[in-house]
């Protein structure tokens, strides 16, 4: 298999498992990852980390020999599935993080981008290099890669193919947190995974909705999600003890 699930108590950590190819993604990968994000989904989990086995690479893109035969209308179609997986992912109230663990290239750091956030090895290098196969990223990375860092830095990193390193990334906003080990990277990914966990579901996916209508300007639509999110949660009985209980400076009772 060239995935490996571990579940936890309220999510789960997905990981490549094809460090003698760089973590390339195939069909076997992406299949086990929507598998994933459907179990997680429908058991009401609450987050999911995502790396790559080893220390080489997060994942060094698509494994060009995955269908590098097949007719223009199946690749289309493979594209499609895998694009819209991501969009899924970066739409889903289950909150995500790249963990980068080495090299995160072409649909390897569409993947990463896909995610609610990114942390990255200070050994990390990132980069979309489709251009100087004549192609462009294929995933959503036209898409996410401006949404996260501008158009100007996405046009650049698209049209060179230049490669980031860890620091970089970091300056650029791609990953938030930078380590020096992989044992650092993993606790502080999970450090934060269960702090999102441990507080309200539902506000967690109100967050979560109304940051799927964000952008780089505020619009009336992502205002009116927001209102309505807040109109929800006011009215749940949950929010109404958490706040008693902070006034009475209590731990909320449920």
């Amino acid at each position: 298999m060239d995935y490996q699930i571990e579940r936890l108590r309220q999510g789960a950590v997905f990981t490549i498992t094809r460090s003698a190819h760089l973590n390339a993604l195939n069909r076997e990968v992406w299949r086990g990852l929507e598998s994933c994000l459907d179990e997680l989904e429908g058991s009401g989990g609450r987050f999911l980390l995502i790396t790559g086995e080893g220390d080489r690479a997060f994942s060094s893109g698509s494994d060009l020999k995955d269908g590098v035969l097949e007719h223009w209308d199946q690749q289309a179609a493979k594209s499609d599935k895998i694009r819209n997986l991501l969009l899924r992912l970066s739409q889903s109230t289950i909150y995500s993080i790249a963990v980068v663990n080495g090299m995160a290239y072409g649909g390897g750091l569409e993947l990463a981008l896909a995610c609610s956030q990114r942390m990255s090895a200070s050994t990390s290098r990132f980069s979309m290099p489709e251009i100087r196969l004549g192609l462009i990223p294929s995933y959503g990375g036209t898409q996410f890669l401006p949404a996260v860092v501008g158009r100007a830095r996405a046009s650049e990193l698209m049209l060179t193919g230049r490669v980031l390193n860890a620091e970089e990334a970091l300056e650029w906003g791609i990953v938030s947190y930078v380590h020096n080990t992989r044992t650092a990277l993993m606790d502080h990914a999970r450090s934060i995974a269960n702090s999102v966990a441990s507080f309200s579901d539902r506000a967690s996916a109100a967050v979560m909705r109304c940051l799927t209508v964000s952008g780089g300007v505020p619009t009336q639509e992502g205002m009116n999600i927001e209102s309505s999110e807040l109109a929800n949660l006011i009215s749940d009985s949950r929010a109404k003890e958490g706040i008693r209980a902070f006034l009475a400076r209590e731990k909320p009772s449920s």
